[in-house]
């Protein structure tokens, strides 16, 4: 079985993350050194707070550096929620410079949306993942579309992107809410929140880790 390490840099939902993980009978590690991920084949990255405060946290302790020979490697990555939005070019939210994976930038949600009314931020709560144009087995099966537990103020743009199997509106604004290049993705939702659609994504990351 294929072990998950979940990154620990100090800005993550740690708890309910590997909660779940276990609860879909995975096994997961929480590591705290960067080095530990180097010879990692599924890696976690979370999230939850401001996009430069954990750009300037993954630089300074040595993050970066293993979360891109990982990549390389072609270990399998997911991002959750703010650890998605780390994987962009480029964040409105302190003006800073992402790892740059994916060409997207992450922006705030404007102050109205399309039927110009103020929109109110963060967006919380449960919403759907629609399909994007890249197509996802991880819920082909399923005749309605899953929903998921968000807590965001910032959104990932680029929802008709190839990359981008999953998109979500919110108050008539689109975005990405899952991105995926071959082994490396990231999902703007909580499915570690997220009850029995959760539950079923991470069934699917373990299986995935496991071919």
């Amino acid at each position: 079985m294929t072990q998950i390490q979940v990154v620990d840099y100090g800005m993550g939902n740690l708890g309910s993350i590997v909660n779940m993980i276990k609860h879909v009978g995975g096994n997961s590690l929480v590591c705290s050194d960067p080095q530990s991920i180097r010879d990692g084949e599924a890696i976690i990255l979370p999230g939850v707070g401001h996009f430069g405060e954990a750009m300037k946290r993954l630089r300074k302790s040595g993050w970066e550096e293993s979360l891109n020979e990982s990549r390389e490697r072609g270990a399998w990555i997911l991002g959750i929620c703010l650890g998605m939005q780390l994987m962009t070019r480029f964040s409105e939210e302190g003006g800073t410079e992402g790892l740059g994976w994916f060409p997207f930038d992450t922006v705030r949600f404007p102050d109205q949306g399309s039927d110009g009314k103020r929109i109110l931020v963060p967006h919380m709560g449960w919403n759907f993942a629609e399909h994007g144009p890249q197509q996802f087995d991880g819920w082909r099966e399923s005749e309605d579309s899953p929903r998921f537990y968000f807590v965001h103020s910032y959104r990932v743009d680029g929802p008709e992107d190839p990359s981008c199997f999953s998109l979500t509106e919110y108050c008539g604004v689109p975005f990405a809410s899952g991105i995926r290049d071959n082994r490396v993705m990231g999902v703007q939702f909580h499915p570690e929140k997220s009850h029995g659609y959760g539950m079923k994504f991470f069934e699917w990351f373990l299986q995935m880790t496991e071919d």
